[in-house]
C-alpha cells in the first residue's frame, strides 16, 4: 500500500498544498519510484480519483513518451464521462 498524498498518523507526510506536491515532483527518486511502479505493477488506486493531479501528470508523461504502463484500476464513485475518457486513455 502506497500513501501518495501521507498518512493520518504522520503528519510531515501529508500532501495538501500545490507548494507540498511540487516540492515532490524536483524529487527525482519520487519520479523514478512512480515511474518504475506504474509500469512494473498493476495499481489499483483507492481515495484518489483518476484525474488527480498528483498522479495524473506521471501517467500522461509516460503515454506521452509512449512508455507502455499496463491496466491500473480505480475505485471511485464518479461517474461523469471526462473521468471516465481520461481513465481509460491513460
Amino acid at each position: 500500500i502506497l500513501n501518495l498524498h501521507g498518512t493520518y498518523e504522520r503528519e510531515s507526510s501529508w500532501v495538501f498544498t500545490h507548494s507540498d506536491l511540487s516540492s515532490l515532483w524536483k524529487s527525482s527518486g519520487y519520479k523514478e519510484f512512480l515511474q518504475s511502479v506504474f509500469i512494473n505493477r498493476v495499481v489499483i488506486f483507492a481515495g484518489i480519483t483518476a484525474d488527480d493531479i498528483a498522479i495524473r501528470n506521471h501517467l500522461e508523461a509516460l503515454r506521452d513518451a509512449d512508455i507502455k504502463v499496463g491496466g491500473h484500476f480505480w475505485i471511485t464513485d464518479r461517474k461523469d464521462k471526462a473521468s471516465d475518457e481520461w481513465a481509460e486513455l491513460n
